[in-house]
């Protein structure tokens, strides 16, 4: 029978989390497991190092032997919360009492600034579990039929890393392993070679040797440019600059730091307030601007405008500054400190599809 692949990556978690289980103890707190871009993922409440893996994977590869069924069980809410309270998991005790206090089959989650779900499957009271030998989840499925389906796949462990629970650093931080799974071994072979050039092209690691920018704990996600640097940055903002004069955009700058009415005016502060960088000062508090939008409606709103100042194209370069989470931080590709290519448009109604255009 032929599977998707992400189904056949979640199937493998399941495999993954009943050989750690026979390895180092039922008792261990399981958080959420999804299939994800390249493989899959288990969060647990249990210390793993790299040396762990090798045994893991070996016992994983046991376990698809073994050709294990896979069956799904359709239990009420009550008798699930009892199975996992004895088996100490009060993780799925959590989310189950989710689904039971919503009245729906959703527990949404933020997991490193990422939507995931945790989904059962709720019929007149009742949840979806499904067992693989002796482990039993909480999961919505679909799976494969049997474990010994997953024997073509190719697979390894490929790191651990720590994870909040629910993605929010008020909650336990539990240890995430991750695992890599291709339809076979030669991919994986091949995605594994790509990702070690990847590495040596790394453009953090380029950065210094060129001499362009680097990044100092002394300020993490925020670039410290070289002169090298600054000079190709310029020459880009040369390059932008002439591009929107010729479009007939004017630019404009404005002030980082606002006070905290202009973004509760704004909307942001309701919806973004702890991704800003906030202070406070003479009894007033004030935020970094974490976009251009707020201040470019200001700059509008400096004199009367009439149609025939439309269509009016503002343009900026300025720093904006985002408290992304330390877990999500990538060198240039996701930083806490940038210029943005912004621009807002003010145009009547009859031109916005010709502005579009």
């Amino acid at each position: 029978m032929q599977y998707d692949l992400s189904l056949l990556r979640h199937s493998l978690q399941h495999v993954m989390v009943l050989a750690i289980r026979r390895l180092y103890g039922f008792h261990i707190p399981l958080g959420v497991g999804p299939a994800i871009e390249n493989g899959c993922y288990q969060d647990l409440d249990f210390s793993l190092t790299p040396e762990h893996l090798p045994t893991i994977e070996g016992e994983m590869k046991r376990v698809i032997e073994e050709d294990l069924p896979i069956e799904m069980l359709l239990v009420p809410i009550g008798e699930a919360v009892e199975l996992f309270a004895s088996e100490n998991q009060p993780f799925k005790i959590e989310l189950l009492r989710d689904i039971e206090r919503v009245g729906t089959t959703r527990a949404d989650q933020q997991v490193n600034g990422e939507n995931q779900e945790i989904l059962a499957r709720s019929e007149a009271g009742l949840v979806s579990l499904y067992s693989f030998g002796e482990h039993i989840d909480l999961c919505r499925g679909p799976h494969i039929a049997r474990t010994g389906e997953l024997s073509g796949l190719g697979f390894q462990l490929d790191r651990v890393a720590g994870a909040f629970w629910r993605g929010d650093e008020k909650n336990k931080m539990l240890c995430r392993l991750y695992a890599l799974v291709f339809p076979s071994e030669a991919e994986l072979q091949s995605y594994l070679a790509l990702r070690e050039e990847a590495k040596r092209r790394d453009h953090r690691k380029l950065g210094e040797q060129l001499e362009l920018f680097f990044f100092h704990p002394s300020a993490p996600g925020m670039p410290y440019w070289l002169p090298k640097g600054v000079v190709l940055k310029n020459k880009l903002i040369e390059f932008w600059r002439e591009y929107h004069r010729k479009a007939g955009y004017q630019e404009i700058q404005s002030p980082i730091l606002n006070k905290r009415i202009l973004w509760e005016t704004s909307g942001h502060w309701r919806f973004y307030h702890e991704d800003m960088f906030r202070c406070e000062t003479g009894g007033e508090e004030f935020a970094l601007k974490p976009m251009n939008c707020a201040n470019a409606m200001v700059v509008f709103q400096f004199k009367p405008r009439s149609y025939r100042d439309l269509p009016l194209r503002l343009s900026d370069t300025d720093v904006l500054h985002r408290n992304e989470r330390t877990g999500s931080l990538s060198g240039l590709f996701r930083a806490r400190c940038f210029c943005q290519d912004d621009s807002h448009n003010f145009v009547s109604s009859e031109t916005i599809q010709a502005e579009i255009e």
